[in-house]
C-alpha cells in the first residue's frame, strides 16, 4: 500500500520503484534529502525481485565494453560495505556468496567457446581456472559424466535478490523516504529545460495529478522510454527483454557453485531452492511464460544436471530486463537541468546498485558526474545533434 503523505513539497521524485531507484532513494535519504519514490505497481516486484541475483562479473564481462566491465568490478568491490550499511539501516542481514562459478563444456562446439572465455579473462588478469571432466566432477558431484571441461571463475558471488529488496524498501522508509504504490507516472513536466515535476495517475481517483519536484530521477526500468514528456533526443532508447527464471527445490542435487553452459545457468540458493535461467525473448511488455522457453530452460540444465529431474518446480519467475542498444545503462545529469538517469542495466541491475545508487546520488548532491560520463545520455546524440 501506498504511503499517505502529502507530497505537495517533493525536494527529489525518482520515478521507479526497482533495485535501481529504491537504491538511490535511500542514498539520497541517507544525505537527509526528502525523497519520494514512484511505482506504478508494487516496490521492489520488477525485474530484479524475478533476477537470480548473481554478482559476477569477471564472468559475465563482454568483449567491448570496457567502461561497463571497470563500473561493474568497482560496485562488487563496494558491495561488502554497501550491505552492512544497508543492515543497519534495515535490520535485515543480507549475505553474499562467494561461491564460484564453473562454465562447462559438453561438446567440441563448448570446448571452443570454453577456450574463448578462458583466454579472454586471462588477458584481463582474472584468477580463472581450466579444468578437466574429472576435476569438475570433484568440485560439484551432481554434475553430468557428459562434461569434458569447464573453466572456474572463483571470484563470483551471488546473493537473495528478494531479501535485499525488501531491506531497501525498509532502509529507504526508516531514512523517512516515501513510497507511492500503484502510482504510475504518465509525463515529465519541464519548465523549459528545466524539470518542474511529473504527473501521476492517482491509484483512487483513476485521474493525473500534478506533483511539483525540484530534481527527478529517472528509474523506471523497462518502462523509462514510455514516460511523456522529453524531447525525443532525450528518450533513452529502452527496450524491454522478457527473462525467465524457473525455481525448483533442490534437495535432491544441491549444488556448491553456480553453473553455467551454452543456454543456460543454475544458481543454488541457501534456501535450499535452485534457479535455473534465462531466456531472452523480445516479446514487448508481455510477461506471460511460454511453453518453449520453459522445455528449452530445462532440457539445457538436465542436460548438465540430470538430478534436476526429480526436483519440484515451484516458482516461474519473469521479469523485463531493461535495454539500451548498447546494453550499458545511462545514468547521470541530463541536458535538463534538475532531471537525472538511472535506467537500462539490462542484466545487471543486482550488481550495479550499489555504484549506480552512490554515483548517481553524489551527482545529484554535488552536480559531479565524472565517473558517469561514459554512460551519459548523450551517448547516443548523433555527431548533427550534438
Amino acid at each position: 500500500m501506498s504511503q499517505q503523505r502529502k507530497t505537495d513539497s517533493i525536494e527529489i521524485a525518482v520515478i521507479g520503484g526497482g533495485v535501481i531507484g529504491l537504491a538511490t532513494g535511500w542514498r539520497l535519504a541517507r544525505s537527509g534529502k526528502k525523497v519520494v519514490v514512484f511505482e506504478k505497481k508494487e516496490a521492489g516486484r520488477g525485474a530484479g525481485w524475478a533476477s537470480a541475483g548473481m554478482l559476477a562479473p569477471q564472468t559475465e564481462a563482454g568483449y567491448e565494453q570496457k567502461d561497463l566491465l571497470e563500473f561493474s568490478l568497482e560496485s562488487l568491490r563496494k558491495y561488502p560495505e554497501f550491505l552492512r550499511e544497508l543492515t543497519e539501516d534495515s535490520g535485515i542481514k543480507v549475505e553474499a556468496g562467494k561461491t564460484g562459478s564453473l562454465f562447462c563444456a559438453l561438446n567440441r562446439d563448448d570446448l571452443e567457446r570454453l577456450q574463448r572465455f578462458f583466454d579472454f579473462r586471462q588477458r584481463l588478469g582474472f584468477p580463472v581456472m581450466k579444468l578437466k571432466g574429472e576435476e569438475t566432477r570433484e568440485k560439484e558431484p551432481y554434475l553430468s559424466p557428459r562434461v569434458t571441461a569447464s573453466v572456474f571463475v572463483p571470484d563470483d558471488w551471488h546473493l537473495d535478490s528478494r531479501k535485499l529488496l525488501a531491506a531497501l524498501k525498509t532502509a529507504f522508509i526508516n531514512k523517512g523516504g516515501l513510497i507511492h504504490e500503484d502510482s504510475p507516472v504518465t509525463e515529465i513536466l519541464l519548465d523549459g529545460k528545466t524539470a518542474a515535476g511529473i504527473k501521476v495517475l492517482d491509484p483512487k481517483t483513476k485521474t493525473e495529478k500534478e506533483v511539483k519536484a525540484n530534481t527527478l530521477v529517472l528509474a523506471a526500468g523497462a518502462w523509462s522510454s514510455q514516460i511523456k514528456g522529453l524531447p525525443e533526443n532525450l528518450i533513452p532508447p529502452i527496450r524491454p527483454i522478457k527473462g525467465m527464471i524457473l525455481n525448483l527445490k533442490a534437495e535432491s542435487c544441491p549444488l556448491s557453485h553456480v553453473i553455467r553452459a551454452e543456454g543456460v545457468y543454475l544458481v543454488p540458493k541457501q534456501n535450499g531452492r535452485l534457479l535455473v535461467g534465462a531466456t531472452s525473448e523480445e516479446k514487448g511488455y508481455d510477461v506471460s511464460p511460454l511453453a518453449g522457453g520453459i522445455k528449452d530452460l530445462l532440457q539445457n540444465a538436465f542436460d548438465i544436471v540430470p538430478g534436476i529431474s526429480e526436483c519440484p518446480l515451484e516458482e516461474i519467475q519473469i521479469g523485463l530486463r531493461p535495454a539500451n542498444r548498447d546494453h550499458s545503462p545511462v545514468l547521470g545529469p541530463s541536458p535538463i537541468q534538475g532531471l537525472y538517469y538511472a535506467a537500462g542495466h539490462y542484466r545487471h541491475g543486482i550488481l550495479l546498485a550499489p555504484m549506480t545508487a552512490l554515483e548517481v546520488s553524489h551527482s545529484v548532491l554535488t552536480g559531479d558526474f565524472e565517473r558517469l560520463k561514459p554512460f551519459s545520455i548523450t551517448r547516443f546524440f548523433s555527431s548533427a545533434a550534438a
